[in-house]
């Protein structure tokens, strides 16, 4: 790179960080990578995911996350173990072109893993939290319409409202998320596979719309989430009973209902 353009793309970073550095109400900072978004501009990526983050983290007001790098890769969406070179946190997503629906679903679900301090990992417990992330996209995409009805990123993006809905709906209505049998039986005939293949996304959505339902019913504080993972170490070793009971044992006494509405979810007593 020779000097001009690197002259160039320090104030690209410059400027991105001190006008439009993506910032929730926690201050926690989003900042996507200056390529591999077109024909999408970095700067409307930011106000996507500023949007989306600001829909969750309005359930943490105490929660200082770390800064967030955001790169668009065809191996995404995850959140990677390892760490920036600033202690940041890299988020993938892939998406292509001005799809902001598809963006938004794909990064709540990765602040959810966030949120749920992946870094501990979930272990063979690992398809809850896929779960788990993935009510919370259901959830993020159905606020965000509902908030870009009146206040958008941008006045005239207010039209892209009804994408939002209609991609939360389109989810919804998928049927194969739906079981005709409770789904505690469900779990049972389906929980070896579901903690040899934690990322058999047909099954995760099942858990997740279900989850889904028990926010809307206001049977689930989203702020539970925070609690998750902690204790010990090798979750991996836990039935699912045991790591529902360590999620009861950290959570506060506000949040202790809803950890045991979950377990009733699944006809679990803990």
């Amino acid at each position: 790179m020779n000097l001009w353009k690197k002259l160039l793309y320090s104030l690209f970073v410059v400027l991105l960080s001190s006008n439009t550095l993506a910032k929730n109400s926690n201050t926690t900072t989003i900042t996507p990578s200056p390529k591999g978004w077109q024909p999408a501009l970095t700067i409307d990526v930011q106000k996507v995911v500023t949007s989306t983050a600001s829909i969750i983290m309005r359930h943490f007001p105490q929660k200082q996350l770390q800064p967030i790098l955001l790169y668009n890769k065809t191996e995404g969406p995850r959140t990677l173990f390892k760490k920036g070179k600033n202690n940041e946190t890299i988020v993938w997503v892939d998406i292509k072109g001005k799809h902001w629906a598809k963006l938004a679903y794909q990064f709540s679900h990765e602040m959810t893993h966030i949120l749920a301090n992946h870094n501990k990992k979930s272990g063979k417990n690992q398809w809850f939290e896929e779960s788990l992330c993935e009510a919370m996209s259901i959830y993020t995409l159905g606020k965000m319409a509902n908030a870009w009805k009146h206040n958008p990123p941008y006045a005239n993006w207010k039209s892209y409202a009804s994408s939002l809905k209609k991609y939360q709906t389109n989810l919804l209505n998928e049927k194969h998320r739906y079981v005709n049998i409770p789904l505690s039986e469900w779990l049972h005939q389906n929980k070896k596979k579901l903690r040899d293949t934690p990322y058999d996304r047909a099954k995760n959505e099942v858990i997740g719309t279900a989850i889904y339902k028990l926010i809307e019913a206001g049977k689930f504080k989203i702020d539970t989430i925070q609690y998750m993972n902690l204790g010990k170490s090798h979750h991996e070793l836990l039935s699912f009973s045991d790591y529902l009971k360590m999620w009861l044992k950290n959570a506060p006494k506000a949040n202790k209902q809803s950890v045991l509405n979950i377990a009733e979810l699944f006809s679990i007593s803990i």
